[in-house]
């Protein structure tokens, strides 16, 4: 007893919505929300270096330490690290 009916696709679960709070890794618009800024403001304090974030393919990832850091004392933290770390001085060549 075979019945030949055409069934509609199959539906998939909605992708569930997960808060940008429960997030470690954010991309560019889950940032500038977390943030309360522009994508572009984001995208400024990237290619500046205030933000740390890494590029995955062509999309930005940024880690919410990084922006806790950056929210926290205005600098990231590769920032400072780079500010107060103490370089050797050259020697000359005798």
């Amino acid at each position: 007893m075979n019945k030949t009916t055409t069934e509609s696709a199959v539906e998939l679960p909605a992708r569930p919505v997960i808060p940008v709070y429960d997030l470690h890794v954010l991309d560019v618009r889950q940032t500038a929300a977390y943030m309360q800024i522009t994508r572009q403001s984001v995208l400024n304090l990237l290619h500046s270096g205030e933000l740390v974030g890494r590029r995955a393919g062509r999309p930005w990832k940024i880690h919410r330490d990084a922006i806790r850091d950056y929210l926290m004392t205005g600098e990231s933290a590769q920032t400072r690290r780079r500010k107060y770390t103490r370089r050797k001085p050259k020697q000359q060549a005798a």
